[in-house]
């Protein structure tokens, strides 16, 4: 009995420890494609815990604002993108975006393309 409640919990520790360690990283990727119109938007997620903006494969400047925090659960409201505007930043033709486990904004995000319609591919590790 004694050695079966030893497995036992040695299997909830190893479960815990597998759910608590950062590298354990899942990724959702969304493909967008842009315009020169700001919107193609993604909503805040609570459970963001890294962020990828790839704009590789783009010989196109694309442009980026925070949506304003909500509540989790709640749709956010759109920002406006303007490539060279307070508030929105740019990723480089060929180039991304990264923040790494831990430091993700969970805020949503609008896009924006120079020109063209490049395709953006985002990925949230959660």
């Amino acid at each position: 009995m004694m050695k079966r409640f030893a497995a036992l919990a040695a299997l909830l520790l190893a479960s815990t420890s597998a759910m608590a360690d950062p590298t354990n990283i899942e990724d959702v990727v969304t493909s967008l494609t842009l315009s020169t119109s700001s919107g193609n938007c993604i909503q805040a997620n609570t459970l963001r815990r890294s962020l990828t903006l790839d704009n590789t494969g783009n010989a196109i400047i694309v442009g980026y604002c925070e949506m304003a925090s909500v509540p989790p659960g709640q749709q956010g409201t759109a920002c406006t993108a303007a490539i060279g505007s307070a508030g929105t930043s740019s990723i480089a033709a060929n180039a991304s975006a990264y923040w790494p486990a831990g430091s993700a904004p969970t805020n949503g995000f609008c896009f924006i393309a120079a020109s063209g319609t490049p395709i953006v591919n985002v990925r949230e590790g959660q």
